[in-house]
């Protein structure tokens, strides 16, 4: 058990000790002999905390920093004791300060990879930890994450998060995929976006004044730039993705209704799991369904469509149906050979 959780568990013995202090004189030792009987049960650690542990465990619990203020009070006939004698640290009421942290907190936990070491993200999840009661549990893992970060990925993840927040221009080195050599640029950074388990970085490049995305394992350096942060208040990420499939906005693309028909099992998938927020059925018989959606075509739709194989079948735009034809040709070429 790490350290976190080990203090946690002291925390919640401490609270369930003073809660019943109306039924017990609770002294130092009593609190360490509680916690080191329940450290053992639940981990096996054989270890009673010491007079300074357990003291500076209840100096964190008064001064606030787990998101309340636990009014721990000691008289030498009642020993340690809530002042309140209804407190406690699982009914406390959230101020509006710690709902707008923990909105922050949950924000950030769904866009970042817990193991990236930043000190917000570590605060945050200890605090959640702590409320939710995460540690009462020790069994296996219930849930799997499919998680993969690039080496690279963590380095340029922390630096751009903090330069977005902070409203900082970077000078990045840059080489694209289809590049043998990188390039070099200012740009005022707006947001992180993960997709399909690789991180983005959406951001004006001051050259052009246009709004690119940058894949950040292909990012071979980022530092701080001296020229001013350029704001873009047209940009909003929810409005910037809302009509595609992905996160490659093509400058001149235009909303376009797709259709395409699957066969009735893999339109089972499709009803269950949608490409897009507007797909609709638009007809439905026992052997197939046709789908209409309404995106701006980019690559990553493309691909999504050939990722069904031979189950999917684009109808209309025509424009669309001939490209997915002529890639459809290219494989086919390559497994004839």
């Amino acid at each position: 058990m790490s350290k976190n959780l080990n203090a946690l568990l002291r925390y919640k013995i401490i609270d369930k000790c003073l809660s019943r202090s109306v039924q017990k004189k609770w002294t130092w030792q009593d609190l360490a002999q509680a916690c080191g009987d329940e450290l053992k049960e639940v981990s096996n650690i054989d270890n009673v905390p010491s007079r300074r542990t357990i003291l500076q465990d209840i100096k964190v619990m008064r001064q606030g920093d787990l998101g309340y203020r636990a009014p721990i009070g000691w008289s030498r006939a009642r020993g340690y004791h809530y002042t309140n004698q209804h407190f406690s640290i699982y009914n406390y009421p959230l101020s509006q300060l710690e709902r707008l942290e923990f909105a922050k907190g949950v924000q950030i936990i769904r866009q970042v990879s817990l193991h990236l070491g930043m000190d917000e993200v570590d605060q945050i999840i200890t605090k959640l930890n702590h409320i939710i009661n995460e540690q009462d549990y020790t069994g296996p893992s219930v849930i799997h994450f499919d998680r993969w970060v690039h080496e690279n990925v963590p380095k340029w993840l922390n630096m751009l998060y903090h330069s977005i927040r902070d409203r900082h221009a970077v000078l990045i080195s840059y080489r694209p995929f289809t590049h043998t050599s990188s390039f070099s640029g200012v740009v005022s950074p707006y947001l992180l976006k993960e997709y399909r388990n690789r991180w983005y970085l959406i951001a004006k490049f001051h050259s052009d004044g246009h709004i690119y995305h940058y894949a950040l394992d292909r990012l071979m350096n980022v530092k701080r730039s001296i020229q001013p942060f350029k704001p873009e208040p047209k940009f909003k990420p929810d409005k910037y993705f809302e009509h595609i499939i992905g996160i490659s906005l093509p400058p001149d693309g235009e909303l376009t209704k797709i259709r395409f028909k699957s066969k009735y099992v893999q339109a089972n998938y499709l009803q269950t799991k949608p490409l897009h927020k507007s797909q609709k059925i638009v007809e439905q018989t026992d052997e197939y369904v046709i789908f209409e959606i309404e995106v701006i075509p980019n690559f990553e739709l493309e691909s999504n469509l050939l990722a069904f194989g031979e189950h999917l079948e684009v109808l209309s735009p025509v424009d669309l149906r001939k490209k997915i034809r002529a890639r459809v040709q290219a494989m086919k070429a390559i497994y004839n050979g």
